[in-house]
C-alpha cells in the first residue's frame, strides 16, 4: 500500500518557528519532523522529543556555520562546498559528526535518519560520508531527487519556479554519482517557496500509487525573533508564502 508522509523541515531554528511546526505536529497534520542543532535552547527539543512522530537531523553545514579554512565569514555558501578541496573536508566531517552526536543524545536516538538544510547532504562527497558512515547507525537517508511535474505552464512565468529549476537539475546532476537507499519518492524541490494548496492536491493525485515524502516549510517566524537572524535569512523564514504552506495544514 502506497504511504504519504508529509514532512516538514527546519524544527529547532527559532522557538517560533518550532511552535508552528509543534502546532501541526499535536494536530496531527503532518507525520514527519526533521530538525536543526545548535540554534535553541534543549527544553524546545524535548517539547517534539516527546511527541509520537518520527524525526530526522537536518544537517546544517551552510547556515550560520563557518570553519577554520573560512572564519571570516558568518555563512558557508553552497557552492563553497561543493567545490571544497579534499584537504579541507576533514573540518565538514567533524561538524557533520558534532551535530549527529547531539541530535541521537537530545532524542535518544540509536540509529538515526538525516535530511540536509539547502540540501547539502546531497554534494557527492557530503552523501558518500554518510553513506559509508557505520559508525552512527544511519538508517535512511533523504535522496532528493524529484520527478518533473508541471502542475500548469504559468509557472514558467515565475521566477521562484525557474530558481527552483536549477536547484532541481543540480541535485539530478548529483544524482549519478548517489547511490539511493530508499524507495521514497521525493517532492519538495519545484514549488519551494510558491507552494500551495492546488500544487498539494496536484501531487497527492498524480503520485496516490507510489510511496511518497512531500516536503513543506510550514515553519514561520516574524519581526519579534528578527535579531536572530541574516536579512537575507529572515526574508525567507518571514516569508508570507510560509504562512500560507502552515495554513495548508492546519485548517
Amino acid at each position: 500500500m502506497a504511504k504519504i508522509t508529509i514532512h516538514v523541515d527546519d524544527y529547532g531554528r527559532s522557538p517560533l518557528i518550532s511552535k508552528n511546526i509543534l502546532n501541526l505536529v499535536k494536530k496531527k497534520k503532518i507525520n514527519q519532523v526533521s530538525v536543526l542543532m545548535g540554534f535553541v535552547e534543549k527544553k524546545i527539543h524535548k517539547y517534539l522529543a516527546n511527541k509520537k512522530i518520527k524525526t530526522k537531523l537536518h544537517l546544517n553545514l551552510t547556515e550560520n556555520k563557518n570553519y577554520i579554512f573560512n572564519r571570516n565569514k558568518k555563512d558557508t555558501s553552497i557552492l563553497e562546498l561543493i567545490f571544497l578541496h579534499k584537504d579541507k573536508r576533514k573540518y565538514v566531517y567533524k561538524e557533520i559528526d558534532k551535530q549527529i552526536i547531539e541530535y541521537k543524545s537530545l532524542y535518544k536516538k540509536k540509529d538515526i535518519s538525516i535530511d540536509g538544510h539547502q540540501h547539502t547532504h546531497f554534494i557527492p562527497w557530503v552523501y558518500k560520508y554518510l553513506v559509508n558512515n557505520k559508525k552512527y547507525k544511519i538508517t535512511d537517508i533523504r535522496y532528493p531527487v524529484e520527478k518533473f511535474n508541471l502542475v500548469s505552464l504559468s509557472f514558467f512565468l515565475n521566477r521562484y519556479f525557474i530558481r527552483n529549476l536549477f536547484a532541481w537539475s543540480l541535485l539530478k546532476l548529483f544524482s549519478f554519482f548517489n547511490k539511493k537507499i530508499n524507495d521514497i519518492n521525493f517532492l519538495g524541490i519545484l514549488y519551494t517557496g510558491i507552494y500551495n494548496k492546488l500544487i498539494f492536491n496536484n501531487q497527492i493525485k498524480k503520485f496516490k500509487n507510489s510511496n511518497i515524502e512531500i516536503l513543506v516549510h510550514a515553519g514561520f517566524t516574524d519581526k519579534s525573533e528578527q535579531h536572530m537572524f541574516s536579512k537575507k535569512e529572515f526574508e525567507y523564514y518571514a516569508s508570507p508564502k510560509r504562512k500560507t504552506e502552515y495554513n495548508i495544514f492546519i485548517q
